[in-house]
């Protein structure tokens, strides 16, 4: 599950364009140039074994073509903005499949003013079928690396 909060100037929560499909030497250098080399250095068995449906870009790789923007999966997400979601520039809505998202002013953090965006046991999230993430589980354990670190930042 992502949060995305409002920002300034962003008219919607994901906005999704197909840049990299343009003709202007700018997108070219961008896809041909950083985005091809970068793809061409994955080592594609191990995630083409994994992610078979990866074997479907090397077309674009075969008649010199950028990846269009589309089949993406955008689900389970906290969106305060008002609009989910933005297309544009090559990119069209039904590209992209959007569900189980929520949309609305008040999704039931816990305390957004103080940034505790927990979200309460009444939260509507909890409708779109959304499930807890398991915090505990994620990010830096207590080890002695961990320990550390506590004692170079109490000493500084």
């Amino acid at each position: 599950m992502e949060i995305v909060l409002p920002r300034s100037g962003v008219p919607s929560g994901l906005q999704s364009d197909g840049r990299g499909t343009d003709k202007p030497p700018v997108w070219q250098d961008m896809v041909y140039d950083f985005m091809k080399k970068q793809w061409a250095a994955v080592p594609k068995a191990l995630h083409l074994e994994r992610y078979p449906d990866l074997a479907a870009l090397d077309q674009y790789d075969s008649d010199g073509s950028a990846v269009p923007p589309g089949n993406n999966v955008v689900d389970h997400n906290i969106c305060v903005v008002g609009e989910w979601l933005g297309t544009g520039w090559h990119a069209k809505p039904e590209m992209l499949e959007s569900r189980e998202n929520y949309v609305g002013i008040d999704p039931g953090f816990v305390n957004a003013s103080e940034r505790d965006f927990r979200l309460k046991e009444s939260s509507p999230i909890w409708k779109t079928g959304s499930k807890r993430i398991p915090a505990g589980g994620i990010g830096l354990r207590d080890d002695q690396h961990r320990r550390a670190l506590k004692h170079l930042e109490a000493a500084s």
